[in-house]
């Protein structure tokens, strides 16, 4: 966001705080297991379901967030779920152009005959030239049985070759990734990982960007005559603190576990939470910190009455098979008739 912020024409003096230190780590290290380093540590509360566990949410804190330990996968939201259930402003069409804006994906450098997607679906449904690069499943090093069973599928329900075509977004597919290839030409490049950090920061140098790493907010700071307006932040540097007035505006983007966190600690939040703590109450919501739905990775061993062959498990070679079934489900649970009129067969 400080990145695009600051680009010209732009003539604005960002400032970025960023909690993590600054990423000096090298294509390898970025690509390897950084869920131990700069983590928080956070666990979820007792799990009702999992006789009282603890669930362990792996975090990053450095330059690029997140990003740089996730896994990296690159899937378009459905159409028919963003415009049956999310607001005005955050619906298909409104969030389609970014989704492109961003992109640099692999249909544009391989042939539609390895990628499966044709180059007039790659034009209308894809983006080149964008900051952060998808890169294909590595088809020639799958064993032969995801094969088989990539075959299966598309017998039973259907294969998809390009999940983000919102015209056919129901069947298995493998995933892509957000991944940087060596040989963009190459179907079988090497790649690395690829993140907000790798994609946005390394070689911007701007005089209106500031990015200040190891810097921790507080609490925003309101207008003491109009409370619904933030005008800056506390923040601790070195030991130190610090507040920073904005001329123009604030952006907390501090993701779905800090965003609440900082607004709480700034008096945004459930009355009967914040006051026991002696946090001065600026807007009274009871939902900030609430409504949190995590997506839980599941994974189930089973022992085979017959020897199966290795699959390829690593972060370049992986090629999950997904079923995406949420759209069928939500049309079933709706009226047939409220789903046609509202979105056309097409898209139901």
């Amino acid at each position: 966001m400080a990145a695009r912020l600051s680009e010209p024409p732009n003539q604005w003096s960002v400032l970025a705080l960023d909690r993590g230190s600054t990423s000096d780590m090298s294509e390898e290290e970025q690509d390897g297991d950084l869920s131990g380093v700069s983590d928080p540590n956070y666990f979820s509360i007792p799990q009702d379901y999992l006789n009282g566990r603890l669930v362990r949410n792996p975090r990053f804190y450095g330059l690029g967030g997140t990003a740089m330990i996730n896994g990296m996968t690159a899937v378009a939201p459905s159409r028919y779920l963003l415009d049956q259930l999310w607001p005005e402003g955050w619906k298909w069409n409104d969030l389609f152009p970014y989704m492109i804006k961003m992109q640099n994906h692999y249909c544009y450098y391989l042939p539609s005959s390895i990628t499966g997607i044709s180059d007039a679906d790659c034009r209308q449904w894809h983006g080149k030239d964008g900051p952060i690069d998808i890169a294909p499943p590595l088809f020639e090093k799958m064993p032969q049985l995801l094969i088989d069973i990539m075959s299966e599928c598309n017998t039973s329900i259907g294969f998809m070759t390009d999940y983000d075509n919102p015209t056919n977004q129901y069947g298995c597919y493998f995933q892509q990734q957000f991944r940087k290839p060596a040989n963009k030409s190459d179907p079988q490049s090497p790649t690395i990982r690829a993140s907000t950090w790798e994609a946005y920061l390394p070689g911007v140098d701007r005089p209106n960007l500031r990015i200040l790493d190891s810097a921790t907010v507080l609490k925003l700071v309101f207008n003491d005559n109009d409370p619904t307006k933030c005008k800056g932040v506390v923040y601790e540097y070195k030991g130190q603190i610090y507040t920073a007035v904005a001329r123009k505006e604030v952006i907390l983007s501090a993701g779905v576990f800090s965003t609440p966190k900082i607004l709480q600690l700034s008096g945004v939040g459930p009355t009967a939470w914040l006051e026991p703590l002696g946090v001065k109450i600026v807007a009274e919501n009871s939902q900030v910190g609430k409504n949190f739905l995590d997506e839980m990775a599941l994974f189930t061993a089973f022992e085979t009455t017959e020897e199966l062959p290795t699959l390829p498990w690593g972060a370049d070679t992986c090629g999950w098979l997904l079923n995406s079934g949420l759209k069928e489900i939500w049309r079933r649970l709706r009226p047939q008739h409220d789903c046609e009129n509202s979105m056309g067969p097409e898209i139901c």
